[in-house]
């Protein structure tokens, strides 16, 4: 995979991946909430991998929160970084499966692959997409309490900063 680099702004991506996802959210009655610190920052990256990975997130986000739940979205600027934090109110994780969720072909816990429905590749390739163009994405979780997706990238990505293939 390559990186097709453009200029943009980090509202219209995540707006566009809101849009894509509140169908979903609105059948489990799930509030999204958006707080954009810097709604007009302008951002040099890979729109559509950017998209795809904050979609693959909040999908997920959206499968494991339960009904009238909610997700909240903010995004800030950290110097020359953006930093997206995705945070719902879903069943958690277990600390010990925490680094499982980024495995390829893995849901955190077994007994959730008979429940939830999934490939188990969403967070893997949100997680390649991000690091692609040099940024990074964590979570932290509790169970029974939700999860919290942190992405940082950076603002401006130039021609010669980030791996072309994966």
């Amino acid at each position: 995979m390559t990186l097709d680099i453009c200029d943009c702004t980090i509202s219209e991506i995540v707006q566009d991946s809101l849009r894509i996802v509140d169908s979903i959210a609105y059948k489990k009655n799930i509030r999204i909430e958006n707080d954009m610190q810097v709604p007009d920052l302008a951002v040099r990256l890979d729109y559509r991998k950017t998209k795809q990975a904050l979609c693959n997130i909040l999908s997920n986000s959206i499968k494991f929160t339960p009904k009238d739940g909610k997700i909240e979205i903010a995004t800030s600027q950290i110097g020359d970084l953006v930093r997206i934090i995705i945070t719902d109110t879903g069943i958690g994780i277990k600390k010990e499966d925490l680094l499982r969720v980024f495995n390829e072909f893995e849901q955190a816990d077994n007994s959730y692959e008979r429940e939830y429905e999934g490939t188990g590749l969403g967070l893997p390739l949100a997680k390649k997409f991000v690091e692609m163009q040099g940024g990074t994405i964590y979570l932290t979780s509790e169970l029974g309490s939700g999860t919290r997706v942190v992405i940082t990238l950076p603002i401006r990505i130039g021609e010669d900063d980030y791996r072309d293939t994966v």
